[in-house]
């Protein structure tokens, strides 16, 4: 099972006055209860490169249009209502069918 976000990084992510493209994501990933495992599998990473976008570390130039697209759909579904998810199981299908959906611009 996914270790939920820490608290120094909930501390971190709502506090910091950057808005990296890496910490956008980090937000709304926190926002839609979505676990780094599953975000960091759907975009094709590592966890360990996830969280250091997360706290505002460079990302590739190649993996910004990929970042952009998952965040536009993350924003978009939190704007609808379909996020947050409520477990887990349900954040992992959620990523699924994201995947499945958006497969050409992941």
């Amino acid at each position: 099972m996914p270790r939920p976000y820490s608290e120094e990084f909930m501390r971190f992510i709502n506090t910091t006055g950057s808005s990296s493209l890496g910490i956008r994501l980090g937000r709304a990933c926190v926002r839609a209860n979505l676990p780094l495992v599953y975000v960091a599998r759907a975009l094709g990473i590592s966890k360990v490169t996830l969280f250091n976008w997360f706290r505002g570390r460079g990302m590739r130039e190649s993996m910004r249009d990929r970042v952009e697209v998952f965040l536009e759909v993350v924003e978009r579904d939190l704007e609808a209502n379909i996020l947050p998810t409520g477990s887990y199981e349900e954040a992992g299908r959620y990523i699924k069918e994201v995947t499945k959906d958006s497969a050409a611009a992941l």
